[in-house]
């Protein structure tokens, strides 16, 4: 079934800076750099070789605490991160929103972790903007943050409508294993209502979603294959079989088909 994440995909979280803090610091050590090699020959004209030999270690010493300051940070989001990803999964959602928001400009699994809040109103109140924005930010190098843009992108939830580009985003999700963003394909090319219906396409999305364990794929194949719409064969066992997972699951929709089905 792949590694789980907190979507019930499968991604594995990686503890980094976002690129623009990394752009940041990486300006700010071009600076220092900068600045420092300038007083070093300034300082070489007037003080001479003891005077070089001085700067040049001070630069050094400047250069180790700057390079412990940024691996202690590091390592505190990264811890942070972590603990966010574990209340969550305990179902912690609002302290886990507490520890994510607090670092979530600067990490992206911490970032992805207070989108999943504020898209669901879990731990905090719903707020759809605020998530695009946090699933945005940790998009380039989270996948699982880039199915749920992209899945946002295509149905204009916090941001301007744009098909195709969420599209794309969800494209490159499903290639990186997150079965999210398979779900949400196999929905789009099955409703046809935003993109051309396609659905063999559809299908394949929907099955991969569902074997990695998605209780809304299970529930929509399952639907699917006991009634044979669209031209699909019907099989209503196979159909049974997937509803059963998904109700076993908490899916309220596939609980009441079996409910009517006695």
């Amino acid at each position: 079934m792949g590694r789980q994440s907190l979507s019930g995909s499968s991604s594995g979280f990686r503890n980094n800076f976002n690129r623009k803090r990394e752009e940041k610091d990486g300006c700010l050590v071009a600076i220092s750099t900068f600045t420092a090699l300038s007083l070093i020959i300034w300082l070489y004209g007037k003080a001479g070789t003891a005077g070089f030999i001085y700067i040049l270690f001070l630069t050094a010493a400047f250069a180790f605490l700057y390079g412990l300051f940024l691996f202690y940070k590091t390592k505190t989001n990264a811890r942070k991160a972590g603990e966010a990803v574990s209340l969550y999964q305990k179902g912690e959602y609002r302290e886990a929103y507490a520890v994510a928001l607090s670092i979530s400009g600067q990490n992206c699994d911490a970032a992805l972790i207070a989108g999943l809040c504020l898209r669901s109103g879990k731990g905090c109140d719903q707020d759809h903007d605020k998530a695009f924005r946090c699933f945005k930010f940790a998009r380039s190098r989270s996948m699982e943050a880039r199915a749920y843009y992209g899945e946002m992108l295509t149905i204009g939830t916090g941001c301007a409508r744009d098909v195709v580009t969420g599209f794309k985003e969800l494209e490159v999700a499903a290639a990186n294993d997150i079965p999210y963003a398979n779900l949400c394909m196999g929905r789009l090319l099955f409703n046809g209502t935003l993109m051309k219906k396609n659905i063999s396409s559809a299908m394949r999305n929907l099955r991969i979603a569902a074997e990695a364990g998605l209780p809304g794929a299970q529930y929509i194949v399952g639907y699917i294959l006991y009634n044979g719409l669209e031209g699909i064969p019907q099989n209503s066992s196979k159909g049974l079989q997937y509803l059963n997972c998904a109700a076993s699951a908490g899916n309220l929709r596939a609980k009441r088909m079996l409910q009517k089905m006695g």
